[in-house]
């Protein structure tokens, strides 16, 4: 039986699309073997034609009636790798290696392009979600909230003292050292009394932060629920936050995922994990996580947001963490969502790896001068029992049409040659993409299969859906995990080579 990875698709209806855009890795136009080229300069509709219909590779006609896509692939659970190479100087070893396939019959492509939405539609978003209330500029540090956090600290060593824990009594020397700034912050500060409120306008401004951004930046803490709204919009980017929190809540705390806690940095000894094993032991949110991923779509649909292709690619449990006390919450109060864009219930691989147009010496190639690093998409939205209460969109991204239901593939016998054959030059730039130390053996933790945003040839805002391969190895620092970052991407059509840092 093969491996299934992917949840039942939680969007509303199928999907595909597609381009097929031929690159070397990050080594510019190197060929691939025993796999056809298609440059930049073909026709992208020819493209899909060849690679559509029944004759194709992936024998998808009246023939495959029955069988899963993955039979037809001859898509194994398992796989190894055992790549020599420069008199063994490079090892790259894998035994039994999980490959993740989708439960499907069959993959397509669809055409997707940039989605920043009007001005008049991100207002019409702002106001929903405010309920209408005027924003103001954000406004500074007080002596009032200096104070209020001396407080909440002073409680904490309080609490901590009476419970008599030793291992708690290790964090009451940051607590004092948090309460000496706050004290010595006090001085210079307004006080709230002092404050104009100053409501924002409603067109952009330069962001402060020196980045070139125009950003819409508000918030309203008057009422039960505090308001925090910022969009940002450049060539490069275009972002929406949307946050509201009960107004107990104080400014330190945030809701956050466990694999956010995991990524802290915090000592194995430190009885911090204590707490974040018991937050995250029970969730005592009303929202089942099915329901939960229904009210963020219904939440997308309301805003005027098209559904269609939009899937819930992961949910994850949240709890309130105060990052001055370091305390959680008893237990978990919702859940944040990870949506995307995919095609035939066919979801984008989820990787680190960003659009850098850099070479594997990190330097921009003259065919990537000038050009636009319009990252890939990313959207989350948190639900509590308090409904959506936080949404999150960086470079919006739809679905224009389906340019193939069904596309053909290569075998993944013929993808796993390509994968032997282009291992050691995806060594050499994930060596430098990932940090890891080049001649130390690498060993693979993962083979997917996924759908990827490639760049059309001649328009920085279209891009193309396609099915592609990616290869992951294990983290050099924990053997046991598997790394964000892919390390090699390959067209599942024709087998060429994706570079994920250009986008093709």
């Amino acid at each position: 039986m093969m491996k299934k990875i992917q949840k039942k698709c939680l969007g509303k209806k199928g999907f595909l699309g597609i381009i097929v855009l031929s690159w070397a890795g990050m080594m510019a136009c190197q060929p691939t073997p025993e796999a056809e080229i298609i440059t930049q300069k073909e026709d992208i509709h020819t493209v899909i034609e060849d690679y559509s219909g029944e004759s194709g590779e992936s024998q998808t006609g009246e023939g495959a009636k029955g069988q899963t896509l993955a039979m037809r692939l001859g898509v194994p659970e398992t796989v190894d790798f055992n790549i020599l190479a420069e008199e063994g100087r490079i090892q790259i070893t894998g035994d039994h290696v999980p490959v993740e396939f989708p439960d499907t019959d069959k993959a397509g492509a669809a055409a997707i392009v940039r989605a920043d939405p009007s001005d008049e539609k991100l207002w019409d978003m702002i106001d929903k979600f405010t309920d209408g209330v005027t924003l103001y500029e954000p406004a500074p540090l007080t002596k009032e909230d200096c104070q209020a956090s001396i407080e909440l600290a002073q409680e904490e060593i309080n609490r901590i003292m009476e419970s008599g824990s030793e291992e708690e009594k290790l964090v009451i020397p940051s607590l004092e050292e948090e309460i000496r700034f706050r004290q010595s912050q006090m001085e210079t500060l307004p006080s709230k009394d002092s404050l104009t409120l100053v409501p924002i306008s409603k067109g952009w401004e330069k962001e402060e932060s020196g980045m070139g951004y125009n950003a819409i930046r508000g918030e309203n803490q008057e009422g039960e629920m505090r308001y925090s709204v910022y969009a940002a919009s450049d060539p490069s980017v275009y972002t929406i936050s949307l946050g509201k929190y009960p107004k107990e809540r104080s400014f330190s705390e945030h809701l956050t995922t466990r694999a956010t806690v995991d990524n802290m940095g915090v000592p194995v000894e430190d009885p911090f994990w204590q707490q974040a094993e018991d937050a995250f032991s029970s969730v005592s949110c009303t929202y089942t996580q099915e329901e939960a991923a229904q009210a963020a779509l219904d939440f997308l649909s309301e805003y005027g947001i098209d559904t269609t292709y939009i899937m819930v690619q992961k949910i994850e449990p949240v709890a309130w963490y105060n990052s001055q006390t370091s305390q959680f919450s008893q237990s978990c109060v919702g859940y944040q969502m990870t949506l995307c864009h995919g095609v035939g219930g066919i979801m984008p691989t989820m990787t680190d790896n960003h659009i850098m147009f850099m070479d594997a010496n990190g330097d921009i190639p003259p065919e990537n001068q000038g050009r636009v690093p319009y990252d890939y998409e990313a959207m989350t939205i948190t639900v509590t029992d308090d409904g959506v209460v936080d949404f999150y969109w960086n470079n919006p991204m739809e679905v224009t049409e389906i340019l193939s239901e069904d596309v053909a593939m290569k075998s993944f016998e013929e993808i796993k040659a390509i994968m032997d054959r282009q291992m050691v030059t995806a060594y050499e730039s994930y060596s430098f993409s990932d940090g890891y130390e080049q001649g130390r053996p690498l060993s693979i933790g993962k083979v997917t299969f996924g759908m990827m945003r490639v760049q059309n040839p001649d328009d920085e805002s279209e891009y193309t859906l396609i099915p592609v391969w990616d290869v992951f190895a294990s983290d050099e620092m924990n053997p046991e995990e598997v790394s964000t970052m892919s390390m090699l991407t390959i067209n599942a059509m024709d087998g060429s080579i994706i570079s994920r840092e250009n986008g093709y």
